[in-house]
Formats: structure tokens, C-alpha cells, sequence
């Protein structure tokens, strides 16, 4: 199960990294400096999801539930500093385009509002 669960994560990491490439991509249409707005938003957004992800499954097992329990509070508890942090410098020295750096950022984020049901749907399949 933990396996699985580990796969599921991944695989949102990964889709994330291909919706910030794409927005990206896209973004190219509307000028270099949207294109570089799309994409920091998108990395803002993975990359603390990505350390999270690595954080909660550094320990697995039921003997040791204590920790697995510590590591997944202290993840999130990095992933929302990194994620204030992110904004904070990405704003201060890079100012991005707003609008097109939050679409990178919600689009992204978004990833998981898509990826519950199908890892749902994959396991009834299962």
C-alpha cells in the first residue's frame, strides 16, 4: 500500500512538472516574459510539493508510526514555508507578470484536484 501510495505522489509530481513545462510552453504565444512568469509559478507550487513528497516517505513501516506521523506535520510544515518563502523572493527580486505566474501556480496546484479521482478509480479497478 505504502508503495502505491508512493507511486500516486510521484506521479502527481511528475504531472505538475509536465503542467509547468506546458504552461510554459504556452505562455511563449503571449511574449518570453509570460512564458518565464507561467513557469516560475509552476515551480513555486512543485518544488515544495516535490520536498514534501520526499519528506513523508523518507520512513515507512508500522513500528514506526511515531515518526512517519512527525515526518508527514514536519513536510507540511517546510512545504508552506518554502512555498511563503518562494513567493516572497520570486516577487521581491524576479518580479513575474502576476496574472500569468498565479495561472502557473493554480494550474499546477490544480494537479491534485484531478489526481484523487483517478488514483481513486484506479484502485477500485484493482
Amino acid at each position: 500500500m505504502v508503495q502505491t501510495m508512493q507511486r500516486g505522489a510521484k506521479s502527481v509530481i511528475f504531472a505538475q512538472i509536465l503542467v509547468a513545462v506546458t504552461g510554459g510552453l504556452i505562455g511563449l504565444y503571449w511574449g518570453r516574459s509570460v512564458a518565464l512568469s507561467t513557469g516560475l509559478g509552476g515551480l513555486v507550487c512543485t518544488l515544495p510539493n516535490a520536498i514534501f513528497t520526499w519528506r513523508v516517505f523518507v520512513t515507512q513501516g508500522a513500528r514506526q508510526a511515531q515518526q512517519v506521523l512527525r515526518n508527514l506535520f514536519l513536510g507540511e510544515a517546510i512545504k508552506w514555508l518554502l512555498t511563503i518563502g518562494l513567493l516572497i523572493v520570486v516577487f521581491k527580486m524576479l518580479s513575474p507578470q502576476p496574472l500569468a505566474f498565479f495561472i502557473g501556480f493554480v494550474s499546477c496546484q490544480s494537479v491534485f484536484w484531478f489526481a484523487a479521482p483517478l488514483f481513486k478509480l484506479a484502485a477500485v479497478r484493482k
